[in-house]
């Protein structure tokens, strides 16, 4: 089900093989884990793409299913429908806060959030500790 490409992000060292999210699969684990929180890692790996994809639902035997499938058949039988973003075209590496994110990428984090109804609390731009952008401390109460 998953289509993979390789990808070289901007300043990277080596290719990833990165495919795209399955936001039905993500909101199944939010909801039954009861996960309050998301981190999003390495949001750069988009930084020289024109547009990627994100799974929003799978088509089981010429039908459109939103929710994950309670049966294996049906997950074996699954294809992904995806909805396409469009991409920022720069390095995010140098990004150190949120509102400095292209709104591209803001919006693709909008969306994950709406879509799964979990926040997305940190988001990380590269490899390294300082490429890390914490919107909302897990270690603070609130």
């Amino acid at each position: 089900m998953i289509r993979a490409e390789v990808l070289l992000a901007e300043g990277d060292r080596r290719p990833r093989r990165c495919g795209y999210l399955d936001l039905v699969a993500l909101r199944y684990a939010c909801l039954s884990n009861s996960i309050d929180s998301l981190v999003l890692t390495h949001l750069d790996v988009y930084d020289t793409l024109d547009s990627f994809e994100a799974c929003v639902a799978y088509k089981v035997r010429g039908k459109i299913v939103e929710h994950f499938p309670a049966s294996v058949r049906d997950l074996e039988d699954a294809e992904p429908v995806l909805r396409t973003f469009s991409g920022w075209k720069r390095s995010l590496k140098e990004t150190r806060d949120y509102d400095e994110l292209p709104l591209e990428a803001k919006d693709y984090i909008s969306f994950i959030e709406e879509y799964t109804e979990t926040a997305i609390d940190i988001v990380s731009v590269g490899y390294d500790r300082k490429e890390t952008i914490v919107r909302k401390s897990p270690w603070i109460r609130y």
